[in-house]
């Protein structure tokens, strides 16, 4: 074809290395839906990110909330051996909100803290995620963590794409929502927000 028998064999080679390897994925994609194999490997992995290693605390509540609980069929029932029907993706947006939804305040009357403080866990209680930014890394600030008992959590060194997403919503929520409008008060603000988010 190309006027060179080793030329031909080795394009030849490269397709049916290419041709097998697309083969295999497909294979492994439907092994992998039938098995469930991701849902477990999700569910484990809220476990170790939640430090719930049973899951009955937080990861419960995660699964049981609305924004997580109809993304799959059945209950969460973390002593289960068959966990094929958790769901194997979680939306970054659904698992925030669940997240929030279950350590925010139901009402205003209840601050914050007082919801972090009912959180049992002291590891997902005391941890403060950041950036690599230089005001969090500073000696007074980590002096201001030990003092509050908080363990800092940082992205990992030049990788920005940890906390893309949550940037890239804020940085929306911002321009379309707190910028753009104007607002009686704290009340009003927290409406219209919700409002924004659940649109």
């Amino acid at each position: 074809m190309f006027g060179s028998e080793m030329l031909d064999v080795a394009i030849g080679m490269i397709f049916i290395y290419l041709l097998v390897s697309l083969i295999c994925s497909a294979a492994n994609e439907l092994i992998d839906r039938q098995l469930k194999n991701r849902a477990t490997d999700l569910e484990r992995g809220i476990r170790e990110l939640l430090d719930d290693k049973d899951g009955t605390g937080l990861v419960t509540q995660l699964y049981q909330h609305g924004m997580t609980n109809g993304l799959f069929k059945g209950n969460y029932d973390p002593a289960a051996k068959d966990k094929s029907n958790l769901p194997s993706y979680i939306p970054s947006r659904n698992f925030a909100l669940a997240i929030l939804g279950i350590v925010a305040p139901q009402s205003p009357a209840v601050s914050l803290r007082d919801s972090v403080a009912k959180i049992e866990n002291a590891k997902v209680k005391n941890a403060l995620h950041s950036d690599q930014g230089v005001q969090y890394a500073c000696r007074e600030y980590m002096e201001k963590l030990r003092h509050y008992r908080m363990v800092p959590s940082m992205s990992r060194p030049a990788n920005p794409y940890d906390n893309a997403t949550c940037e890239s919503f804020l940085k929306t929520l911002k321009r379309e929502e707190i910028h753009a409008g104007a607002y009686r008060d704290l009340e009003d603000l927290r409406e219209r927000v919700e409002e924004f988010i659940e649109r």
